[in-house]
């Protein structure tokens, strides 16, 4: 039923029931359809308290978060920013300001600035440890990103400290068996892989697929997630032609689930991998056409300075000197189908 001239049109409640149908439309992934509510929802807002309302801070984190999913990272960093401000001016509760330093510090992260997202995250950990028991969900959550910062600097054992104290929580809380576990485990296996224990990084990332699989279905991203973290994994492990098999199956995900937005930083992050992957192996030519198609979307959505970009584009450069394959990789292509593998009975996500 349409909320249209149900009530007077600055009638607040109103827009709080627009504002929960936008969330509901965000969590079904339909971000452009939220945007629009909640445009409207944040001009009421605006008009009948002001902007220096807890109302209006919502409405902004709520757009932020519909433009970070869509991958429009500035807009989502000016959104959360400008709710933070708010938030701090009218004395919001302190997990409200912790949800935003937490915000803030994600959009960091994913363009790249890890040390600015490490700042945002302390803050957000310090707020919540005077505020929050530690089984809160925003407590964990904020425990569980401080780990992954810890994790992009390098920090592998400060990183496997607070995602082994979220895991246990969270399993005491939601069950062993949960969207949230799977995460966790997740990042588990990243930093156990950055460690170098690859055995047990690849072991802790299945388990994590398994549970995706069961909770999500094999369309979701968060599945296309770990299926490119155990490819990583495999890299890593210098096992290339293996990981190209899951960077590939992770790819044809992504780009069924964000067909709407040609610039996503997903697909772009999962081709990066592959053209690794198709280096290794000594297909140049599809290693660089991999990295030029990643860097021209990094340096869209992050800019040309990101560090990303600068080494997406740097590569396909200087594959681009070569002129020709490597004659050993070719004299292996002549015999072999790159598409195929040696355990083509075996199913993508298997062990």
């Amino acid at each position: 039923e349409s909320l249209e001239g149900a009530r007077d049109p600055d009638d607040l409640d109103v827009e709080h029931a627009r504002q929960e149908l936008a969330v509901a439309h965000i969590k079904a992934g339909e971000y452009h359809t939220a945007l629009l509510l909640l445009d409207a929802v944040l001009n009421v807002c605006v008009r009948v308290t002001g902007r220096q309302h807890l109302r209006v801070a919502s409405a902004l984190n709520d757009i932020a978060i519909a433009h970070q999913n869509l991958g429009d990272l500035e807009i989502a960093l000016k959104c959360f920013t400008q709710s933070l401000e708010i938030r701090r001016i009218v004395s919001a509760p302190k997990v409200l300001i912790a949800a935003s330093h937490a915000n803030i510090a994600t959009i960091h992260f994913k363009k790249g600035e890890v040390e600015t997202a490490l700042v945002s995250l302390s803050r957000a950990y310090k707020t919540t440890r005077l505020s929050l028991s530690d089984t809160d969900p925003a407590s964990i959550a904020i425990c569980k990103d401080l780990g992954c910062a810890y994790l992009a600097c390098g920090d592998t054992e400060r990183a496997l400290f607070h995602l082994r104290q979220a895991l246990r929580v969270e399993i005491r809380v939601f069950g062993a068996m949960s969207t949230d576990v799977a995460s966790t485990l997740n990042n588990v296996g990243l930093a156990l892989m950055q460690r170098g224990d690859h055995a047990d990084a690849i072991v802790r990332l299945q388990q994590a697929l398994d549970m995706r699989l069961n909770l999500l279905g094999e369309h979701d991203p968060q599945v296309a997630l770990t299926v490119k973290s155990i490819g990583a994994a495999y890299l890593t492990a210098r096992n290339p032609r293996r990981a190209l098999k899951y960077f590939k199956k992770a790819l044809s995900i992504e780009r069924e689930a964000f067909a709407a937005s040609p610039m996503h930083l997903a697909p772009a992050n999962t081709r990066f991998h592959m053209a690794k992957a198709y280096e290794k192996i000594g297909q140049t030519a599809k290693a660089r056409a991999n990295y030029q198609a990643a860097g021209a979307v990094f340096s869209m959505r992050l800019g040309d300075t990101n560090l990303q970009a600068q080494e997406a584009i740097f590569r396909a450069n200087q594959l681009a000197i070569a002129p020709y394959e490597n004659l050993r990789n070719v004299q292996t292509g002549f015999f072999e189908d790159e598409d195929e593998w040696d355990d083509q009975d075996e199913e993508w996500g298997d062990e």
